[in-house]
């Protein structure tokens, strides 16, 4: 009975395996003639790279590579507020100061558009072909906003900590300066936002 039980099953087993075969052949046949229609590009080598995939590519690095710097500075003076914290509450010093305000909201933007410029490169390193000019020149504004909270965040904080007139006026007098000189070396494009 044993054997008779067992010899059922193997041959059970047989025609399942063919059966299995057969279905796979014929699902192989079907992809085949709908795939036809699909080209698959051939595989690209470094040398095959364009110059505008190394741009992209240079692109990415320097902006992640920005996004990265800005997140962290930003991120350390979060918790080095300027004046320090109050031993007893653990609040800010300084969080009364109109100017203090003003800090924490421009620190505040440069670091989250320095995040967002980070996660959307992040991102697009995934798949470059879908990551579109438009998407790479909002990223490039965000990234200029960022620059210039984080300018606005240092002017703010050196007129919160400093208590001598002259040095506030001339780190205020640079800050402002940094946007006209840039201006000056890429023209009004430079700051296009």
């Amino acid at each position: 009975m044993k054997g008779t039980l067992l010899g059922v099953r193997l041959k059970c087993i047989k025609k399942s395996a063919i059966m299995i075969y057969m279905f796979g052949s014929e699902l192989k046949k079907i992809e085949a003639k709908r795939s036809q229609k699909h080209l698959i590009p051939p595989p690209r080598n470094a040398s095959m790279q364009s110059k505008t995939e190394k741009y992209f590519n240079l692109s990415f690095q320097t902006y992640s590579l920005i996004a990265a710097l800005i997140t962290t500075v930003t991120f350390a003076s979060t918790f080095t507020m300027p004046g320090g914290y109050d031993q007893q509450t653990g609040l800010a010093i300084l969080r009364k100061e109109p100017s203090f305000k003003i800090f924490v909201i421009f620190n505040t933007i440069a670091m989250c558009s320095a995040l967002v410029v980070m996660i959307c490169f992040i991102w697009a390193r995934e798949d470059v072909v879908k990551f579109k000019v438009i998407q790479r020149k909002l990223l490039h504004r965000l990234t200029i906003l960022a620059s210039v909270s984080l300018l606005v965040s240092l002017i703010t904080t050196v007129y919160l900590v400093v208590d001598s007139k002259w040095l506030v006026s001339l780190v205020i007098l640079i800050g402002l300066s940094t946007p006209v000189m840039v201006c000056l070396v890429l023209g009004f494009d430079g700051l296009s936002l």
